[in-house]
């Protein structure tokens, strides 16, 4: 959108409040409306112009061409709900689909065998070169602290989660052709 969505969402509550305090709606829309609006935005935590602010800071995905003719289902929807995660504020949770997404593309896609994530990102980073500077293991570290030492995780989540889908963004793209 050219508009600033979030910026119309602020102008819109405004002129409501504005028109029902005037009584323009006649009773159809009254305070309890509003009030409504209130309870997602203070209670919920509902901040639109953050929300519109970590939209614009997602990377896209792009899928290389020779992987249209390959299922990327599980790709595009496990990356979608990292993105939806990370620009709603569920940090954490954003993190934990990267990590999850990373896991399955390693495996799926760069054909990387075994249980053992550590020895998994080794192999792949010796394998593919251009994995070497994703910082894969700094990535698995950073989500093994949110999903198992959450009290010590760091200041710097919101970063850590933008990065971790940057990465992905930057694995998907370059899954190699098959051969």
């Amino acid at each position: 959108m050219v508009d600033n969505p979030a910026a119309m969402m602020g102008e819109l509550y405004s002129d409501l409040h504005h028109f029902v305090g005037n009584d323009y709606f006649d009773g159809v829309i009254n305070n309890k409306h509003l009030e409504a609006w209130d309870f997602f935005e203070d209670t919920i935590g509902i901040d639109y112009s953050i929300i519109y602010s970590r939209w614009h800071s997602a990377p896209e995905l792009f899928i290389s061409t020779h992987m249209l003719s390959r299922n990327i289902t599980p790709i595009q929807e496990l990356y979608n709900e990292a993105v939806r995660a990370y620009v709603f504020g569920l940090i954490e949770a954003s993190v934990a689909m990267c990590r999850a997404l990373m896991e399955h593309v390693l495996k799926k896609y760069y054909h990387m065998l075994g249980d053992d994530l550590n020895k998994i990102i080794s192999d792949a980073e010796r394998r593919y070169v251009h994995l070497k500077g994703e910082n894969l293991k700094s990535k698995k570290l950073d989500a093994d602290r949110v999903l198992h030492d959450y009290e010590n995780r760091g200041q710097g989540i919101h970063k850590a989660a933008l990065d971790f889908l940057h990465t992905i963004r930057n694995m998907v793209t370059s899954i190699p052709s098959p051969r």
